[in-house]
């Protein structure tokens, strides 16, 4: 009888890292969906809305092998981009134009 290597869920990595700066914490560096709990669940300026829970339920999925972790990433930017901690300048949203 063989029995089927699984994954071991710390060991999924996205491609690009996410960088978040949560006021009265140090920078920090993101490389996949097993890091994103801790700061969700602890270090989050808030812990509800829309953003913050598809992301909390992205990750979940991801680690359990049901969901592809990019996925994962553009739910947990999309909560940072909310809850407007995230690091990376390339994910921050564009100046709005004022009109006149």
């Amino acid at each position: 009888m063989q029995i089927a290597k699984t994954r071991n869920p710390t060991d999924v990595k996205w491609l690009n890292p996410v960088h978040l700066q949560i006021q009265g914490c140090p920078r920090a560096r993101i490389d996949g969906p097993a890091q994103a709990p801790v700061y969700l669940t602890q270090q989050w300026p808030s812990h509800f809305g829309y953003e913050h829970e598809h992301a909390r339920t992205k990750y979940m999925s991801a680690m359990a092998g049901r969901l592809d972790a990019e996925q994962a990433r553009k739910a947990f930017v999309a909560a940072a981009v909310k809850a407007n901690v995230i690091g990376n300048a390339y994910h921050r949203a564009a100046p709005r134009r004022q009109v006149a």
